[in-house]
């Protein structure tokens, strides 16, 4: 808790200047360092492509599979929910089944009444 009094301290907007002001500088320094780095080698005078491309498209991969790691967890939670409630139901209708008073004519038997409320739920 004591760590976070600095940050939570400063205003939302002279946080973002200063992080605006660490990255500025960041890439200053980067640009610069390639700078002299270039001007010191002389027999390469193209940029290394291959390890740009090799790295966007490790992170393109990455994205990629976390992409399809949070779809097949909802599937599988889905999956779950339908298996639970398909379940619920059967037990619901072979419970009906053992209600008292089901051959009564005043009031449908209830296994009927469940087949009806699954017609209507299916309609959706």
């Amino acid at each position: 808790m004591e760590n976070n009094a600095l940050i939570d301290a400063l205003p939302l907007w002279g946080l973002f200047i200063a992080i605006l002001g660490v990255v500025l500088i960041s890439v200053e320094c980067g640009y610069r360092l390639g700078k002299f780095r270039l001007s010191r080698r002389e027999q390469e005078k193209e940029a290394p492509v291959g390890t740009m491309v090799g790295a966007t498209l490790g992170l393109l991969a990455f994205i990629l599979a976390f992409t399809f790691g949070l779809a097949s967890s909802r599937f599988d939670n889905r999956r779950q929910l339908l298996l639970d409630e398909a379940n619920a139901l059967g037990t619901t209708y072979l419970r009906a089944g053992m209600l008292p008073g089901v051959g009564r004519r005043s009031s449908p038997p209830p296994a009927r009444l469940h087949r009806s409320s699954l017609r209507r739920r299916s309609v959706r």
